[in-house]
């Protein structure tokens, strides 16, 4: 069986561009950008496009998560 990040027959790959994550995000799209000219996100370059896999976005913010000082 194929896993659904492969293509063919699985389908395509649902990426996000910058519109679609900042709003997913709640944050605005020159945060995203900046995070990419940083290169500080994990995104995709196709062609001239960039876009992100909600996969590896969503285990990046988990990655930044910040634990509590008590």
């Amino acid at each position: 069986m194929d896993s659904p990040k492969e293509f063919g027959t699985g389908g395509p790959i649902a990426l996000l561009d910058v519109a679609g994550l900042a709003d997913r995000l709640g944050v605005g799209e020159r945060l995203i950008r900046r995070l990419v000219d940083q290169r500080r996100i994990p995104f995709h370059k196709i062609g001239k496009y960039v876009r992100f896999d909600p996969e590896e976005v969503s285990q990046w913010v988990d990655r930044c998560k910040v634990d509590v000082v008590r």
